[in-house]
């Protein structure tokens, strides 16, 4: 890896003091983690400087953006892949900050629907352009093939995951 250390290394001594451990495997869930901390610290970072709560209020954001439309909570907290509680929470949160509003359904009087106000728009608006800056950054010292074959490797491993 030349001039290049990773962040955590377990040391050669580690599959003798953990028998049954692989120094490896270890290693690399280790590093993804480090790494996933700092884009987080990052991300979450950018979006508080523009009032934004939390990532996962962002997200919502950017759901009701692209959508075009107001939709229903439950539609949000699916596609967010997080519950109905979670989602109540992250919309009260952008509710009092301005960025979005309830209004009811059309058809249905049970149901309520979110919409993303001018606020809100506006900070997807700014805040997307230095967030897809600094992926950019992040990712620069690899070449297309380098970031294809990441992406490869990262398929391998989630569809992986979700069977071990």
């Amino acid at each position: 890896m030349g001039d290049i250390t990773l962040a955590v290394d377990m040391g050669p001594d580690f599959e003798r003091e953990w028998p049954g451990a692989d120094r490896h495997a270890t290693e690399c869930v280790l590093n993804v983690s480090y790494l996933y901390m700092q884009l987080s610290a990052f991300g979450q970072a950018l979006i508080s400087r523009h009032g934004v709560p939390s990532i996962a209020a962002f997200n919502v954001l950017t759901i009701l953006h692209g959508a075009g439309e107001p939709l229903p909570p439950s539609v949000i907290a699916e596609r967010m892949v997080v519950s109905r509680p979670t989602m109540t929470g992250i919309v009260r949160s952008l509710s009092q900050r301005g960025f979005i509003r309830s209004m009811p359904h059309p058809t249905d009087g049970r149901m309520m629907l979110i919409e993303i106000t001018d606020a809100g728009t506006a900070r997807v608006e700014q805040l997307r352009p230095e967030l897809h800056q600094a992926e950019k950054r992040w990712i620069s010292c690899l070449s297309t093939d380098e970031k294809e074959t990441l992406l490869h490797l990262l398929a391998r491993l989630q569809a992986n995951a979700q069977t071990a």
